[in-house]
């Protein structure tokens, strides 16, 4: 087995392909099948890397066997065009912030999840993105004045909580608290660092995180959204006799999506 940081992130981003969900009656592929990075490829679904169409496909993931566009990866992360990046969210016409959050309720909560005591990604996120988080969470307490805006954690995750403690005095609305009440409209950490990319017009998100478990390790890793669960393996040269996703699912492959869904993977 390769090395792995066990207190650190460990990052796998070199995925030879991707596999994008579509529906088989919106799938958006230019004639000479190449795809650039934040292409909307079908429904919502951005590519995370740049690219050619490899073919159609079939992979299992937590919502069932998905139909998937295999994407050869370039390596180059290649964009169509040149976004015009929104260099200070503060500065945004409310307007135009409100019609891109669309908040209603009279409370929302960022939850930060800690599924089970190995589970492990959230903080890690966190900790990478604490500045762009906090400031988007501060942008909707002062677009919405009305609408309290707390953080939720739990009392025995004392890595985010210590985190958090650096930042948070600058932003004095925002509140941490450790019970979730049931007037708040959940925000998970994916949604609020989708939210700051729209605002800031950056392409789509190209990333997820999860906690794996193996040989008595537990370690989390970093890879593009939409990777094939064994390319990660292979890389860090785990031959696995039995798999078990999110603490309840066990899978007869590797051959298994990676997408926001997915939090835990045991390796036995």
């Amino acid at each position: 087995m390769k090395n792995v940081i066990i207190d650190e992130l460990n990052e796998f981003l070199t995925s030879d392909y991707i596999y994008l969900p579509y529906n088989k009656d919106d799938i958006n592929i230019r004639n000479d099948k190449v795809v650039y990075k934040g292409d909307n490829v079908s429904s919502n679904v951005y590519s995370p890397v740049s690219g050619r169409v490899y073919g159609l496909s079939e992979i299992s993931s937590i919502d069932g066997i998905k139909r998937v566009i295999v994407i050869e990866n370039d390596f180059k992360d290649k964009e169509e065009y040149k976004r015009i990046s929104n260099k200070d969210i503060y500065k945004l016409n409310k307007d135009i912030v409100k019609n891109t959050l669309k908040i209603n309720e009279t409370a929302i909560a960022f939850k930060i999840n800690r599924r089970s005591s190995y589970d492990k990604k959230d903080s890690f996120i966190l900790k990478d993105n604490v500045k762009i988080i906090l400031e988007t969470l501060n942008l909707i307490d002062i677009v919405y004045p009305s609408t309290k805006v707390k953080i939720i954690i739990d009392k025995k995750d004392v890595t985010s909580y210590q985190i958090l403690f650096s930042y948070i005095g600058t932003y004095p609305n925002i509140d941490i608290e450790f019970k979730n009440k049931k007037n708040y409209k959940d925000y998970d950490i994916y949604n609020i660092i989708d939210i700051y990319n729209t605002l800031k017009n950056r392409v789509s998100r190209d990333f997820i995180y999860f906690t794996l478990i193996y040989k008595k390790m537990c370690f989390v890793i970093k890879c593009k959204k939409y990777t094939n669960l064994s390319e990660v393996l292979n890389y860090y040269e785990i031959c696995p006799n039995k798999i078990v996703v999110n603490e309840k699912i066990q899978i007869a492959s590797p051959h298994y999506l990676l997408d926001e869904n997915i939090y835990l993977v045991s390796i036995v």
